[in-house]
């Protein structure tokens, strides 16, 4: 009676390193192309956003005729905070100035130091009308709007009404330095860093943001 060769009942421990490898070598391959295209999903989506709040502030102005924000300085930058989310979702939210806090970004050359206001005095909802739906996921802890990497979306308004607002991407004295609108939106793309000082060429800095204008 001849007995079963033990090798053909399973992979040899050559076969299984072998197959080993092989799938090593594709996940190689693939997590690049994975990599990418979940990078472009999500600055998809956080352009998606930026457009979502430039409808709402039209809406909004159209509605009332005035920006959301009461504030002078047509340059102060602000975070979408929740004061901001809940009053485009449809409350009626007046909040008193706050003292700015002054901080520099990680990796980003100064100076100006980037400045947001965190928290800004606020035109009201008295209509109660939804300008904007907010995901729940979309919302930190804090109650702040963030992009796909965890960072609030900031913006400028024209709230002198000259319709013009300074590029927060460029220096003060720098050529282009103004975009001829009534607001401006923005995230700080992927690496989440932030240039004020530069001129034009943009600095590599801002090439990720995405932007409204």
């Amino acid at each position: 009676m001849k007995q079963k060769d033990s090798r053909s009942n399973g992979f040899t421990l050559l076969e299984l390193l072998t197959v080993i490898a092989i799938i090593a070598v594709l996940a190689g391959l693939l997590f690049p192309t994975i990599k990418n295209a979940l990078l472009r999903a999500e600055v998809a989506k956080a352009q998606q956003a930026v457009s979502g709040l430039a409808t709402a502030f039209k809406a909004y102005y159209t509605e009332y005729g005035r920006w959301p924000i009461a504030d002078t300085g047509s340059n102060n930058t602000y975070i979408v905070d929740t004061n901001m989310v809940i009053l485009l979702r449809g409350v009626n939210v007046t909040t008193p100035p706050f003292p700015t806090p002054v901080f520099t970004l990680p990796g980003i050359p100064g100076p100006p130091p980037y400045t947001p206001v965190v928290n800004a005095t606020f035109q009201g909802n008295p209509r109660q009308t939804p300008f904007l739906e907010f995901k729940q996921t979309d919302i930190d802890g804090s109650g702040n709007f963030v992009d796909p990497w965890g960072r609030p979306y900031r913006f400028r308004l024209d709230v002198s009404y000259a319709n013009c607002v300074q590029t927060p991407f460029l220096a003060p004295t720098a050529l282009g330095n103004i975009v001829y609108q009534g607001f401006l939106i923005w995230s700080d793309g992927p690496d989440g860093q932030e240039d004020q000082s530069g001129d034009v060429p943009p600095s590599v800095a801002n090439r990720d943001n995405i932007k409204s204008w």
